[in-house]
């Protein structure tokens, strides 16, 4: 593995972790907070603003779960199962993707100012230059 790889590897991890605990903020700040209006991640790449609730995907699954996030959480652990039939076990852990899944999205290009509304959408970190946590009016 080249120093280039293995520091973007490092910078991943992290950031992922990161970005992962966003949403538990939000909701505490929700919880807590005397404002009627929810608090959620915002997170911002190079050409959009990308809010909605950060799901875990450990708490996807079940009777109440909505079937968009289950099929997203299915994508991804069959990617994940494909890169590992076909890599060894030391190249896998390369590949498997760190991707956020949202619900109830809204999507601002920064460019045109357009905005989108997804029920649910998959955010691949590396994408990903800042965020904040708050709401978009």
């Amino acid at each position: 593995m080249s120093k280039n790889e293995f520091s973007r590897k490092e910078f991943l991890d992290p950031k992922y972790a990161l970005l992962s605990t966003v949403q538990t903020y939000c909701d505490f700040a929700n919880l807590h907070g005397t404002s009627n209006v929810t608090d959620k991640p915002i997170i911002i790449t190079h050409s959009y603003i990308i809010c909605g609730e950060i799901v875990e995907q450990d708490k996807i699954g079940g009777a109440n779960t909505e079937m968009p996030l289950v099929l997203s959480k299915n994508f991804i652990d069959k990617a994940k199962e494909l890169i590992n039939t076909l890599f060894s076990k030391e190249e896998a852990s390369q590949f498997n993707p760190k991707v956020l899944i949202m619900k109830d999205v809204t999507i601002r290009s920064i460019s045109s100012n357009q905005i989108t509304k997804l029920p649910v959408f998959n955010l691949f970190v590396d994408q990903i230059v800042g965020y904040s946590f708050g709401h978009i009016d």
